[in-house]
């Protein structure tokens, strides 16, 4: 078992850190760190992450077997299962980050998918990368994200909404 990764809640009052085996564990603030809930997932976890608005109740978990749930805070119970068993798209994940309600991961086949955070449904599929995403981040003020990938290129999409899709 290993911690593979660890996110803050945007009012820092919580923390989920995720392990390998499957294990995460949420906890208070660092000040006191008291242990609020154990939950398990899959096997082979990657990546986690808190929606940037505080008010929603949820985080997401993403692993290198290709799946991808968003997660219930207050029941700690799976809400999205937003990869299926019989996707066969399937793809292992590498970092998420959420933009604007929506998970956007990063995949080991240079992918990235967009999913939206209140229904786990799969709205856009965007492509460019030869190898595995490595990071991506999202800057609100150009409105883009920004890819980097084990291929040696950095990739720049333009990040556009509206009220059907990404």
């Amino acid at each position: 078992m290993r911690v593979a990764a660890v996110d803050t809640h945007p009012e820092n009052n919580l923390l989920v850190s995720i392990s390998s085996d499957g294990k995460v564990v949420l906890s208070t603030s660092l000040a006191s760190g008291k242990i609020v809930g154990q939950l398990q997932a899959d096997d082979d976890l990657e990546t986690v992450a808190f929606p940037e608005d505080p008010q929603l109740g949820y985080f997401a978990l993403g692993s290198l077997k290709g799946e991808v749930g968003i997660w219930d805070i207050g029941r700690q119970m799976l809400r999205h299962q937003c990869t299926k068993a019989d996707d066969e798209s399937i793809i292992g994940v590498t970092k998420m980050i959420w933009v604007k309600g929506h998970l956007v991961t990063g995949c080991l086949d240079g992918s990235i998918r967009v999913y939206e955070g209140r229904s786990g449904d799969k709205c856009l599929t965007l492509t460019g990368h030869r190898s595995e995403v490595l990071d991506l981040c999202y800057n609100a003020t150009e409105n883009i994200i920004l890819t980097t990938s084990d291929d040696g290129t950095a990739r720049i999409f333009k990040y556009e909404l509206n009220k059907d899709r990404v």
